[in-house]
């Protein structure tokens, strides 16, 4: 069995910068874990345990959910943190909001849903997670931090050109992840609120 998600991979200096932020909040004397720059990417679909043998038809879905689909371009912006301010246990960046970027996850949702992987119950809310956080150790310095920095925060562009079939090796130094399939956006470009 393989352990795979659907995602975008994020240019290397937009990964730079959310290391940067998780140098940040690691200052802060955080308690909790921070991801590593080549572990970041904007998952789509996570599709959990499969077996080898179907790598090959969610490649084919993915091809058919992206035929026709334009490559695009979103901005990464917006610390946060979830389930709330008051006991956080994921602080993140998010994405500027996109119908084009919500469009081709739904695509990709019902593409695999149609081989059999169950649909998304929850909003599709693009994130990078910056740190998971073990305990409320020095909350009140992460609060102060996203008063001060989060709305302001930004990472740059992610140009949306493929998505990609990963594999997820868990390891004790961190997951390593491996291309299985790539699929490329061809369509003709569309502009957001046309």
């Amino acid at each position: 069995m393989i352990r795979s998600f659907i995602a975008v991979s994020l240019p290397g200096e937009v990964r730079g910068r959310l290391e940067q932020y998780g140098k940040e909040l690691k200052q802060l004397g955080l308690d909790g874990s921070f991801p590593k720059s080549e572990s970041f990417h904007l998952t789509l679909k996570f599709l959990g345990n499969i077996p080898e043998q179907k790598v090959d038809e969610i490649g084919d879905a993915l091809e058919r959910a992206v035929a026709g689909v334009a490559p695009l371009q979103v901005s990464v912006r917006g610390l946060g943190v979830f389930p709330g301010a008051s006991n956080p246990r994921v602080v993140w960046i998010g994405f500027e909001h996109s119908e084009l970027l919500k469009a081709l996850q739904e695509r990709v949702d019902r593409a695999t849903e149609a081989i059999g992987f169950p649909g998304e119950d929850r909003p599709f809310r693009p994130h990078l997670t910056l740190a998971r956080l073990k305990s409320k150790a020095n909350l009140k310095a992460l609060q102060e931090y996203l008063k001060e920095s989060g709305a302001g925060a930004a990472a740059g562009a992610v140009p949306v050109e493929e998505v990609i079939l990963f594999r997820s090796d868990l390891r004790p130094d961190g997951a390593r992840y491996t291309r299985l399939r790539s699929v490329r956006l061809q369509g003709e470009p569309e502009h957001e609120g046309e």
